[in-house]
């Protein structure tokens, strides 16, 4: 509540309209966790040198190379992910179910020459890969006796900082202004002088992924030498909405009762990237194979808006208010890092197969770009947070009759600087499955777990961790002819 009211001319608070975009957002279009048939999901996603798999092609196009006859599948995806929540000792576990699809292909193969010599085979291919599921439901909670978000709204309009949702924090008596020997820049809010001790829940929401749409073409010399390169057509789509809730049941602080705070934000991309690789078999057993995928050069579109809903007691009961920023929207480009990928495989006596994939990205090589704004700040909190990182992928298979069973694990090293407080928030898959294989036809089913913990910040250096796990159950059909 305004202690003191004052005439405040706004003209001499420094104006600035911040834009929705910044380093976090590149770092999440540059990251990509491959989805995949359910032979390919089950065995890590190594098959850099394996080939044989329409999913292969997002990771080395020449892997298609490797097919003898045409073939089409399709795998649907069950997803489950769960966020257990740990804020000011307080747990909360939140859910969230999905279902898509995380592969759908064709590949044509034809024969070109004599058996034996020469260039014996081309492949063409079109397939629609998930690169990364954004699903997620996450609720942090509990009481906090050291900070408000309103400190925070203080410390930008006292510093300079005077944006759209200070505005409303103004609009809302949540924060205000003492003229204090006729200086301006004193603004304070009811925590300020008052002990703290509220009820917080952050909420957050998100959906949408990315996905691939690869044409990717092979070729088969001698059975010895297999090249490729694709094309991909990358699409995001991201929704985000997020809410903070500060109550004060007990009536610690004087004047306060509540306030929400919620923002909105919706994402749509559109981007394309090219591909690649080849497969060099020395003997039939082994199988080296190496990669580069160029950067993915995206054009985004962000809308995004805030709400607040307060209460505040005026000494004659709470009075209620709910404001809005004007709807803001932003369009500008985004170039990721490009990967390079080097793998290796082997076949024991046409029974087993083990298979491993290392992919090196530099993540302080992504860019945003827009001709009315610079991005300098962003650019260089890109260079300055993250780093490069490595990612290793490791699948096994063994054949019984029809019958292959699988596994295999995958580990995507943390993008973030050792300054960060996520340098270590690593990425980690388990997997297995099975396969069968019949006259013209295949099935495979495969289950997918997926851990990783990192830091949250609510606000300011307001930290929650969290810890997730997502499992998949993944079913592919597939024919050939």
């Amino acid at each position: 509540m305004k202690k003191i009211l004052s005439i405040v001319i706004i003209s001499v608070v420094l104006i600035n309209f911040s834009y929705a975009q910044n380093e976090e957002d590149a770092l999440r279009y540059s990251q990509n966790y491959y989805g995949g048939t359910a032979r390919f999901m089950s065995m890590g996603g190594a098959f850099g040198a394996l080939g044989g798999d329409l999913s292969a092609a997002a990771i080395n196009p020449a892997g298609i190379g490797l097919f003898r006859k045409s073939e089409f599948s399709i795998t649907p995806n069950f997803y489950y992910n769960s966020v257990n929540s740990n804020y000011k000792n307080s747990s909360y576990v939140n859910s969230k179910y999905d279902f898509n699809f995380s592969n759908l292909g064709f590949v044509g193969t034809s024969s070109t020459g004599e058996s034996g010599s020469g260039w014996q085979s081309t492949s063409f291919a079109i397939s629609y890969s998930q690169l990364n599921n954004f699903d997620k439901s996450i609720v942090i909670e509990g009481v906090n006796n050291s900070s408000s978000l309103l400190d925070s709204w203080v410390n930008n309009v006292n510093s300079g900082y005077y944006g759209d949702v200070e505005q409303m924090g103004l609009d809302a008596g949540l924060i205000y202004n003492i003229i204090n020997n006729d200086t301006l820049a004193n603004f304070i809010s009811d925590f300020t002088g008052s002990s703290y001790g509220q009820f917080q829940r952050k909420s957050i929401y998100t959906k949408g992924g990315i996905g691939e749409y690869l044409v990717s073409f092979a070729a088969n010399y001698n059975n010895k030498l297999y090249v490729g390169g694709g094309i991909g057509f990358q699409r995001i789509h991201y929704t985000e909405n997020s809410e903070l809730y500060e109550n004060d049941p007990n009536d610690i602080i004087p004047y306060f009762g509540s306030l929400t705070f919620k923002d909105h934000l919706n994402v749509y991309g559109k981007g394309f990237n090219l591909k690649l690789g080849f497969i060099f078999k020395p003997v039939y057993s082994v199988r080296i194979g190496a990669s580069v995928q160029t950067p993915t050069f995206y054009d985004i579109k962000e809308e995004y808006y805030s709400e607040l809903e307060s209460s505040i007691d005026f000494g004659y009961g709470l009075e209620h208010d709910s404001y809005e920023t004007p709807k803001g929207n932003f369009n500008y480009q985004l170039t990721t890092p490009y990967k390079a990928n080097t793998s290796l495989a082997f076949i024991i006596k046409k029974t087993a197969i083990i298979s491993l994939d290392y992919e090196f990205v530099d993540y302080t090589n992504a860019q945003m770009f827009e001709s009315s704004y610079t991005f300098s700040d962003e650019n260089n909190n890109i260079r300055n947070r993250y780093k490069a990182t490595n990612n290793l992928r490791v699948g096994l298979e063994y054949k019984i009759g029809p019958l292959s069973l699988r596994g295999g694990y995958a580990l995507y090293g943390s993008p973030y600087a050792s300054s960060e407080a996520n340098s270590n928030a690593t990425f980690s898959t388990y997997s297995i499955g099975f396969g069968t294989r019949g006259n013209g036809y295949y099935f495979d089913l495969g289950y997918i777990y997926t851990q990783s913990d990192q830091k949250y910040f609510l606000y300011g250096a307001e930290e929650s961790s969290l810890n997730s796990a997502t499992s998949q159950v993944v079913a592919t059909v597939g024919f050939r002819f």
